[in-house]
């Protein structure tokens, strides 16, 4: 399970840092002096300074041009966990690891962490340095106390690809060859289209050059003019050697000779086969051949994964990682020394280290009540058991990791983890009580050098609160319901109450009006009809004076003003009625 392991060292590496730092990376031997194609061996070491660490991240760089890994090598590492297994790439030119020392740790001035094996190639100087690196304090908060990472400076000196013939004293000296296709002569190219120069000194008259599959070809004394370039289209694959020489007036001075290798060709054949498993572990014999460079190296993946890289051989040996049982892809690159390569892959059964099975576990805890635990896996085997708690906030899981010595860590600093007996049977029991929640409990064996089996089922259980909060918690729910329903129920009489109060204020406000819309109604009917009468009389009397006529039209306004009165009174009414 990589995304635990990742998970592991990344939270010791960057939860709660302090400041103090002491420890120190360094290269052992960290220079030397080298001739192309010569191997040397540098170990990656590390100086705790008087503290105990736990745990060690390197990123190395090299240049790729000037050397590559030829192999590395875990052999007496104080590193007993490893995080990332130790990766390189003489591509880009890095090399990366990560690991763990369990329990009590590392302390000391000379830890051997890594033994790194180099070729040189070209010359130059060559330097390997740390990039982005780690050294974990082992103080249970994963303090990172590297001080000082040094680096190393190897010098890689010229060898017989770049030659020379003496010639006659005085004569001019070996004129120094270079390419802008082919640069490196102890490299291999892709590229069958051949550039050389060279500058001509002024004392040269001429120059003679051939170009051949012969070391140490002399090119004679037919001259050529003075020029300082040559081109070749399309030459075949192979070694070529390119000679030069040049004439002054004492006469025709050294040859130079200029290697020249080309490979264009992919590897002729690349075959896998399966040997079997071996403690759980698929061996694979892997065989290659190219005829004109050789191989370099093969790019090997399980399943897609990252990419681990063997020296070149003709014939090679791979033992895959314990892996989870069933059918699984093994891909495999072999690369000749231009670059370029052959691919091929075969699927495989692995049997694996087969996951553990949980027998024995509750389905809900009490309160107080220990959580015990009991399982099989394969006899006299580690197992972590994993538990998990469903967290209350958003629903979000909360891993928690307990072992054996009943601590709650990120990291197995302390690799006490629960061991089954010869029988493969492993019981466990926490003492530290588990918080009310939401939990599930699933196992991972593991074998002696670090390797995980698949999880095993995941079993889910309910950790139940106290009697107290359990009748806490039902009063509160009971209270959340009835309350409100109380609530509502008050609300509805006071509304009611309310209404029968308006009611009322409305039924003795209209009442009030009526009596005395009544009255004044009646009134003004009386007035009304006595006016109306005394209209009628008038009106039969005969003819009428000017002051009696003035007389009538006032009788008339008070009957239209009674008329009026009546109406608004009405009106008046209708509005009380529409509570307006």
């Amino acid at each position: 399970m990589n995304y635990l392991k990742n998970f592991l060292f990344y939270v010791v590496a960057f939860l709660f840092p302090l400041f103090s730092h002491a420890a120190v990376l360094s290269f052992s031997p960290s220079t030397g002096t080298y001739k192309s194609g010569e191997t040397f061996s540098v170990n990656i070491s590390v100086n705790s300074e008087g503290k105990s660490i736990n745990a060690v991240s390197a990123n190395l760089t090299f240049p790729a041009g000037l050397m590559r890994v030829v192999s590395v090598s875990k052999t007496d590492s104080i590193i007993n966990y490893w995080v990332q297994e130790p990766s390189f790439s003489n591509t880009n030119g890095t090399l990366n690891l990560e690991g763990v020392i369990v329990n009590p740790g590392f302390s000391g001035s000379a830890g051997k962490v890594l033994k790194v094996t180099f070729e040189a190639k070209s010359s130059g100087v060559a330097e390997v340095k740390y990039a982005v690196s780690s050294v974990l304090a082992n103080d249970g908060l994963g303090t990172n106390v590297l001080s000082f990472a040094n680096k190393a400076s190897f010098t890689i000196g010229a060898t017989s690809a770049v030659s020379t013939t003496p010639g006659p004293e005085a004569t001019p000296a070996p004129i120094f060859v270079t390419s802008s296709t082919h640069s490196d002569p102890n490299e291999w190219y892709p590229i069958k289209d051949l550039v050389l120069e060279w500058k001509i000194p002024s004392i040269v008259e001429a120059i003679s050059y051939e170009l051949d599959q012969t070391v140490s070809t002399n090119p004679g004394t037919d001259a050529n003019k003075k020029i300082s370039l040559f081109e070749k289209k399309d030459l075949e694959d192979g070694t070529w050697f390119f000679h030069l020489r040049a004439k002054n007036s004492s006469g025709w001075g050294s040859v130079s000779h200029f290697r020249v290798q080309i490979d264009t060709d992919s590897p002729e054949y690349l075959n896998i086969k399966s040997e079997g498993e071996k403690e759980g572990k698929t061996v694979f014999s892997i065989s290659a051949k190219d005829s004109t460079s050789g191989i370099e190296n093969y790019e090997i993946r399980i399943d897609g994964g990252e990419p681990v890289f063997l020296p070149g051989s003709d014939i090679a040996t791979f033992t895959a990682p314990i892996l989870v049982s069933g059918k699984h892809t093994i891909f495999v690159k072999a690369y000749d020394f231009a670059g370029n390569h052959t691919a091929n892959s075969i699927d495989f059964e692995s049997t694996g280290l087969v996951p553990p099975k949980l027998v024995e576990y509750p389905t809900e805890l009490k309160y107080k009540e220990n959580l015990r635990v009991a399982g099989i896996s394969s006899p006299n085997h580690d197992v972590i058991l994993i538990l998990v708690r469903q967290s209350q906030k958003r629903g979000i899981s909360e891993e928690i990791y307990y072992f054996s010595n009943n601590s709650k860590v990120e990291l197995p600093v302390e690799k006490k983890l629960v061991k089954t007996n010869s029988d493969g049977v492993f019981r466990y029991t926490w003492e530290k009580k588990l918080l009310a929640g939401n939990y599930r409990i699933y196992a991972v064996a593991v074998d002696k050098e670090g390797n995980e089996s698949a999880p095993s089922e995941q079993i889910s259980f309910d950790v139940m609160e106290s009697r107290f909060i359990r009748i806490l918690s039902y009063l509160t729910g009971l209270l959340s319901v009835v309350v409100p329903f109380i609530g509502i129920i008050l609300f509805t009489v006071i509304m009611l109450l309310y209404a029968r109060k308006k009611y009322r204020n409305l039924q003795e406000g209209i009442s009030v009006e009526l009596d005395k819309t009544e009255k004044e109604v009646g009134e003004a009917l009386r007035r009304h009809d006595e006016t109306t009468e005394m209209l009628e009389n008038v009106r039969h009397s005969g003819p009428k004076s000017k002051e009696e006529v003035l007389v009538l039209r006032e009788h008339e306004k008070d009957i239209e003003s009674v008329e009026k009165t009546i109406k608004q009174k009405i009106l008046n009414l209708r509005k009380k009625l529409m509570g307006k």
